[in-house]
């Protein structure tokens, strides 16, 4: 800090040890700080240890968060939309169904619904995809859904959860990942990565996950989304089960919205993904209001948002 003698000190993920470090440092020597939390469900789940001159949010539903966890006053809050979103909507960053579904080695005149797995949260997800399947293969052939099965990235070997599903007749198991051991969650993210999930929300028919940050991605390109709340074929105690995280504070807010539909048994599943084949505009004005408030669309991008942000506390 004596050597270079920032400005303003920028921090997206200020709830790690290293970035404490450095915001405390900068709080101690009279820097400006800002503070982007990575991701919508983090100020209900963990404590800021500094409090930042400014802190930048997705959506305005997340002002409450701060003001009643980290006692965040409103005039330092600025919405600043979905960073990652910026490049989905860059011209160009989409292709053709057709090209993609190429890509990828599936059928364009099929639908395709996306199964995300959520790694440890969600121990069961090879059984569930299992018992979506089971439930797709009784649809008439004709026009039958296929499953792409996206196994949790930061985990090592979370595609064996899938292994029985592996060269099955209408089902794609995601591989588009570059693991590099360096790194703490073994995820190398590239621009390329970027396209490619870019490409699998627009082209996709039905999101399948469980409480995951899957659901908004879904959600801003105003897809169906079905939230599982049940585990695979047995029934974990609550403290292990999936059901425990539909009673936190961060989803128990996007289930407010009604833009989702949740199911707790394999039964419901079926009900609703067939309802959201077949008539893929249900729950609209619910995904709508949650884009506006999780995920809003800033003029000129969120990333310029940011910036803006931080050149407020330069000199003129």
């Amino acid at each position: 800090f004596d050597l270079r003698k920032p400005a303003v000190v920028f921090s997206n993920n200020p709830f790690e040890d290293a970035d404490t470090d450095v915001l405390k440092t900068a709080r101690a020597k009279g820097v400006p700080t800002v503070i982007l939390p990575k991701s919508w469900d983090n100020l209900s789940k963990m404590n800021m240890r500094v409090r930042p001159d400014l802190l930048l949010l997705w959506g305005s539903t997340l002002v409450p968060d701060a003001r009643r966890f980290h006692d965040m006053n409103e005039k330092n809050i600025r919405i600043v939309g979905v960073p990652q979103y910026d490049i989905y909507d860059e011209p160009g960053m989409v292709v053709s169904r057709e090209e993609f579904f190429h890509t990828i080695g599936a059928d364009p005149m099929r639908p395709l619904i996306v199964f995300g797995s959520e790694g440890k949260i969600s121990p069961d997800d090879g059984d569930t995809a299992a018992i979506l399947y089971g439930m797709l293969q009784a649809l008439p052939v004709a026009g039958r859904p296929q499953l792409f099965l996206r196994p949790y990235y930061a985990l090592e070997g979370e595609e064996k959860k899938f292994a029985a599903l592996a060269g099955k007749d209408g089902v794609v198991i995601d591989t588009f990942f570059t693991p590099r051991l360096q790194f703490r969650d073994r995820w190398d993210w590239s621009r390329e990565h970027a396209r490619h999930y870019a490409n699998l929300m627009a082209h996709m028919s039905v999101m399948v996950c469980s409480a995951s940050t899957l659901t908004l991605d879904a959600v801003y390109r105003d897809k169906p989304v079905i939230n599982i709340a049940f585990d695979g074929k047995r029934e974990l105690p609550y403290g292990e089960s999936v059901r425990r995280w539909y009673d936190s504070t961060h989803f128990k807010a996007i289930l407010a919205y009604n833009g989702t539909s949740v199911v707790w048994n394999p039964a419901e599943l079926q009900t609703a993904t067939i309802s959201a084949l077949s008539d893929p505009s249900r729950q609209s004005s619910g995904r709508a209001a949650l884009r506006a408030a999780y995920c809003p669309k800033i003029p000129g991008g969120s990333g310029k948002a940011i910036a803006d942000a931080v050149l407020t506390f330069l000199p003129k």
